[in-house]
């Protein structure tokens, strides 16, 4: 699976409270299933759910370059949100294999 394409995360409420920053969000999304090469299978979806984070009080968000980070630098801090929900809202498929 590969995403080919994405549009910006969008937050749609924010919440402060007992030391963490609490948000839904959503995510259009569009991705392809391979074998090898060729392409099978294109996956269209939205990606929504709720996130926390800890607020400025309880994390130094400024030590940081957020924005300058590679992926893996990313991922090495990826214990700071937690996830209470995740789903994937009208997914729709194509298969790319019929003619």
């Amino acid at each position: 699976m590969e995403i080919i394409d994405s549009e910006p995360l969008q937050i749609l409420y924010s919440v402060a409270e007992n030391g963490r920053i609490s948000f839904g969000f959503e995510m259009p999304f569009v991705l392809v299933a391979k074998c090898g090469i060729e392409q099978l299978l294109r996956i269209t979806a939205i990606a929504a759910g709720k996130c926390s984070i800890p607020d400025e009080n309880d994390f130094d968000w400024s030590a940081f370059d957020w924005d300058d980070m590679n992926k893996q630098e990313l991922l090495a801090h990826k214990d700071l949100a937690e996830f209470s929900l995740l789903s994937f809202e009208d997914a729709e498929c194509d298969d790319l294999t019929a003619v």
